[in-house]
């Protein structure tokens, strides 16, 4: 066994329930099949245990799953193994699954109504009275509470059926389970056509082959075969077929010399098999379980009782696993197809509970199907009342939110579950910076399926293929059929190789077919003449033949070796089609390589040239793009599409002129076939705003809007012009309305953050600048502005933040610009000033800093950030005491300002400057830091010994330091300097007060009371004396 070692210190752990991540980890050394028997069986006592659950939470249903997933694999590792358990044992985790359903319940409940309930252990809630009714979507307790289904994780309801009839299962015999997969495997040999010295007499002949029925004579042989000692769920059955031949087709294949992609192929068949059969089986609101707490009712009885559909929801979870393990896009795209018809078709929330799920962990495997999936929410959620509506939107959010806490016990959320967002936030992209982005539908799917699944020769999706031994291509019987119909010895079209009529290999895809083909436009899956396929050099429309779809697979390749193996030229048209769907995909050199291995054959065509330099655009080689336009243009300058490409292209150069010229010549040329000219429009409208011509820009924009008027990038830019045109009111609902269609969009959100800030709405202004600055960080307007807004607000740190950030991004120009146009609309608005008096500070520019600085406390006189920069430019341009003036009193009006004691710090501070030092140690006594304190204004006082500040401030530090003997010596002679100082007064006659000396300190409260008449801490001193 590899890593023993390993796998005996996790079970040490494990025992410890050290963590759930030991169970994942336990998990997948089962997986992997890295486990000894030894390690089984104590792995299996720890699993059985269910008082580890001893709370009810929300993360107890993701654990709870999580351990019951471990506990089936370590059952299934039995099964497939000479592996016996001891009877107690086994019936100790069949008295545990009662446990676990409470758990499930009490969790759930918890999940559904919150943490303020008391619940009490009732177990006989699970037992209804038999003659119940109660429909599973109305499942109400003894309480009266109505528990709501769209939170409940039915995965572990499935876990706990498995584990129930796997249990019977056991009780008869364990070796049973070889048998069903030595059977299986013998039943598959006989359908595939695999069994030696079979001869395949139906395609000479041109007959049906015996394998159009041949999954479904799997599963019913298979049922009719074994029959249990001890009562099992009548879906059962086709279950452990199904689960034996998805953990087990992997090996059959090798045993069978086939590449590994037909296994999924054939899991895929039986999916669809099972699926299909289970929705065509109606059930009455009678057969359904009379509440859903009954499930394990009865668990020593005679009549098991199971969901209905249990097979279809164990059909979905293995999709659901077959999807986080394949590479294959087409098995993605077949899962979809497969979640997509259960949604449509689900009978109860059982179902559409386990098709959600399918989907969701779809969207997250892959970004193509991301927005495709969320449209199909958004459309089934729309065909529904408003009642299920909400249900259904509870249901996706709760299953989005169990995903995260699955993710996040596996450990797997390391880079995203931000899913925060983002849980389930969709990458985005700015529609002004990106027009032409591409989007994807379900038609892209099924372009991949088609493109993996279709026959290479007859470009049609067929329900059966044959595999040929030779190999191991596969092509349809229609195609067979015609090899050999036409040719005595028939050779492999795709590799040259003779064909073994007598060693094909059948492989069924009926089930796959009939599920999905209602979802390819019938053009797509055609059969195509192939005497007209063929090239004319003087001509595109032939190469433009959208029906024929291709399996070749398309490699990475160079001249030499396509000289060396030259394509069939009837191969061209689904290259083509290969190249157009591998560009979707954003796999642009194998788009590239398609494209070139047929243009050099064609080299002159037009279309061809213009596909190519299409996905140049698409992956920014726009030299490229150019050589293939320009080339196109020159063999036919008459047509439009490649001064259209040739314009968009110099568009995303900045080189707006070039742009406009080929643009205005699209233009002319579509308006006179009357063709749609919203491409050519759109940017010519972008590339006259670019250039400033706002007028030329607003008439193309505004012609646009009139054809597409919900279009969201032209929407935007209008939005933009009209905001530069001062035309507010109308540029806010021109942005609004963009927002309402791409909610995402950056450029959008910072100009009607712009217009809500010219409009004084604060709030909102903020909401869409921060929104907008998530997505593009580095907007300077932005920056800014948010910047002032939070100055407004006073919350400073943030109100820097934004500042430092913007002039690191840009010059000050840009910067200062947008506070000088804030300053033009409204020039007494004090927070402006004194932010654009920061960002002259920071550019080093003080007199002008000084300026607004000085005009800002003018308005306000007590804006200690105003004071904080004034003092610092004061203290740059050497006036120390105004310097030392304006930071004291900030220091007096925010003496916690942690942000100005960094700031003083980041100076280079001249040793020997006693202003300097002097403002240290008054500033390390606002803050309560007196060693600092002193030690600063003694060094200031060595310097200039006559400060009488200095001298005040030293006083106070030693009277808080209970130094009273210096602290009266220092107070006295600042007194001497400046008699009216009346912090030193106050401290001097309470330091008389203490000594006694009633008669000095009564002087001194007087004289300070003369001068602050309202001193509260005076009079009482005062009284006192």
């Amino acid at each position: 066994m590899n890593n023993s070692e390993d796998s005996s210190n996790l079970i040490e752990r494990f025992k410890k329930w050290t963590s759930t991540h030991d169970v994942y980890s336990l998990k997948k050394i089962i997986e992997d099949n890295q486990i000894s028997h030894k390690m089984i069986i104590e792995s299996i006592k720890q699993l059985a245990d269910s008082s580890v659950f001893d709370y009810y939470s929300i993360e107890t249903i993701s654990e709870l799953e999580l351990h019951l997933r471990t506990l089936v694999s370590l059952i299934e590792v039995i099964c497939k193994n000479k592996l016996r358990i001891r009877h107690e044992l086994r019936e100790k985790i069949y008295a545990q699954l009662k446990n676990f359903a409470e758990i499930h319940f009490r969790s759930t409940e918890v999940n559904e109504q919150g943490f303020d309930n008391v619940f009490r252990s009732k177990f006989e809630d699970f037992n209804p009275s038999p003659k119940s009714t109660t429909l599973p979507d109305l499942a109400i307790s003894n309480e009266g509470k109505v528990y709501k289904d769209v939170k409940r994780n039915y995965n572990i309801d499935f876990l706990l059926l498995h584990l129930r009839d796997t249990l019977h299962c056991m009780r008869d015999d364990e070796d049973k389970f070889l048998e069903v997969w030595r059977r299986t495997k013998d039943l598959l040999r006989k359908i595939l056509c695999i069994t030696p010295g079979l001869i395949k007499i139906g395609i000479s002949h041109g007959a049906n082959l015996l394998i159009d029925n041949g999954i479904e004579l799997l599963f019913k042989n298979l049922q009719e075969t074994f029959k249990w000692k001890y009562p099992i769920s009548s879906w059962y059955y086709e279950w452990r077929t199904l689960l034996e031949l998805n953990f087990n087709n992997q090996n059959f294949l090798q045993e069978c010399s086939l590449p590994p992609n037909y296994g999924e192929n054939l899991l895929l068949e039986c999916l669809w098999h099972c699926v299909s059969k289970s929705w065509s089986i109606q059930i009455s609101n009678s057969e359904f379980l009379t509440n859903k707490k009954h499930f394990v009712n009865n668990l020593l009885g005679m009549e098991p009782l199971a969901f209905p559909h249990s097979l279809w929801f164990g059909a979905l979870d293995i999709a659901q696993e077959l999807i986080t393990k394949t590479q294959r896009d087409s098995t993605l795209g077949i899962c979809y197809y497969l979640a997509l018809e259960s949604l449509q078709k689900a009978p109860s929330y059982f179902i559409r509970f386990k098709a959600k799920e399918v989907l969701i962990k779809l969207s997250k495997r892959k970004i193509l199907f991301y927005n495709i999936i969320e449209n199909d929410f958004n459309n089934y959620k729309q065909s529904l009342d408003s009642v299920k509506r909400l249900k259904s939107h509870q249901m996706i959010e709760a299953i989005r939110e169990k995903s995260f806490y699955d993710e996040k016990l596996v450990d797997t959320n390391k880079s995203n579950v931000n899913d925060s967002k983002k849980k389930g936030k969709a990458i985005t992209t700015d529609s002004s910076a990106s027009p032409r982005a591409i989007i994807l539908s379900g038609d892209s799917i099924s372009d991949i399926i088609i493109t993996e699944l279709c026959c290479p020769i007859t470009y049609q999706i067929s329900k059966n293929y044959q595999i040929l031994s030779c190999c191991k291509n596969f092509i349809s019987p229609e195609a067979l059929q015609r090899i050999i119909d036409q040719i005595s010895q028939p050779n492999c079209p795709l590799c040259r190789k003779t064909i073994d009529i007598n060693s094909l290999i059948n492989l069924p895809q009926s089930e796959i077919f009939q599920g999905i083909h209602n979802y390819f436009i019938e053009d797509n899956y055609d059969i195509q003449d192939h005497n007209q396929n063929t090239f004319n050099e003087d001509s595109d429309e032939e190469i433009n033949i959208s029906k024929l779809k291709s399996r070749q697979k398309f490699r990475t390749s160079n001249s030499i070796r396509r000289k060396i193996f030259k394509t069939p030229k009837f191969l061209y048209s689904s290259i083509r089609k290969k190249a157009k769907i591998a560009c979707k995909l954003g796999e642009f050199e194998t788009a590239i390589n398609a494209l070139t291995e047929i243009l050099e054959e064609y080299p002159t065509s037009y279309s061809l040239q213009c596909d190519r330099a299409k996905v140049y655009i698409e992956c920014n080689k726009f030299n490229e793009a150019l050589k293939d336009l320009n080339s196109a243009i020159e063999q036919k300058p008459n047509k439009f599409e490649a001064y259209l490409l040739r314009g968009i292209t110099y568009f995303k150069m900045n080189k707006y002129k070039e742009s406009l010229d080929d643009l205005t010549r699209c233009l002319t040329r579509l308006i006179e076939v009357d063709q749609n000219y919203v491409s050519a429009l759109s940017y010519r409208g972008m590339a006259y705003y670019m250039m400033k011509e706002y007028d030329e820009s607003l008439w193309d924009l505004t012609k646009l809007l009139e054809i597409e008027p919900n279009n969201a990038s032209a929407l935007s830019y209008r939005g933009m012009i009209y905001y530069m045109m001062k035309e507010y009111d109308e540029s806010l609902w021109d942005l609004t309305k963009s927002l309402e269609i791409e909610p995402n969009n950056a450029s959008a959100l910072s100009y009607r953050g712009l217009i809500y800030y010219m409009k004084k709405k604060y709030n909102e202004s903020l909401l869409d600048l921060t929104k907008s600055l998530e997505i593009e960080p580095n907007n300077v307007s932005a920056l800014n502005h948010c910047g002032i807004i939070y100055y407004m607000k006073k919350e400073y740190d943030k109100s820097l933040l934004d500042l430092t950030k913007s002039l690191e991004i840009e010059s000050s120009n840009k910067s200062l610009l947008d506070l000088t146009q804030s300053l033009e609309i409204e020039s007494n608005n004090a927070s402006v000033l004194s932010y654009r008096g920061i960002a002259y500070y920071m550019t080093k520019e003080y007199d002008k800093s000084l300026l607004d600085l000085t005009k800002a406390l003018k308005i306000e006189p007590n804006n200690a950030p105003a004071l904080n920069y004034r003092g610092i430019v004061y203290y740059m341009k050497k006036d120390y005491d105004k310097s030392l003036l304006d930071l004291t009193k900030s220091l007096e009006i925010e003496p916690s300002d942690k942000s100005l004691l960094d700031l003083i710090q980041s100076l280079e501070i001249e040793p020997n400057n006693a202003s300097v030092l002097s403002y240290y140690g008054i500033a390390y006594y606002m803050k309560n830091d007196y060693v600092k304190s002193l030690l600063d204004l003694t060094k200031s006082l060595e310097i200039e010994p006559n400060n009488a500040s200095a001298l005040s401030y030293r006083g106070i530090v030693y009277y808080k330091r209970e130094t009273y003997s210096r602290a009266l010596m220092d107070l006295t002679k600042s007194l001497e300097i400046e008699p009216n100082n009346a912090s030193a007064l106050n401290y001097r006659g309470m330091i008389y007060y203490m000594k006694k000396e009633y008669d000095k300190s009564l002087q001194d409260l007087t004289k300070l009371l003369d001068i602050e008449p309202n001193n509260s801490s005076t009079l009482r001193y005062h009284w006192g004396v």
